[in-house]
């Protein structure tokens, strides 16, 4: 992964990929869930900027 990114959820500290490796993840599982994530993840950011 690029950049994992670090967040404390009640004292405990969870490594997450980052958005920019979620989406490699997900294009190469291929599966329709995740293609489905992938245009869910870019109309999120979309309305974020």
């Amino acid at each position: 992964m690029q950049k994992k990114v670090e967040r404390d959820l009640s004292g405990i500290l969870v490594l997450l990929a980052c958005i920019a490796d979620m989406f490699t993840l997900k294009k190469a599982a291929g599966r329709a869930q995740d293609l489905s994530d992938i245009a869910h993840l870019e109309r999120f950011l979309d309305e974020k900027n």
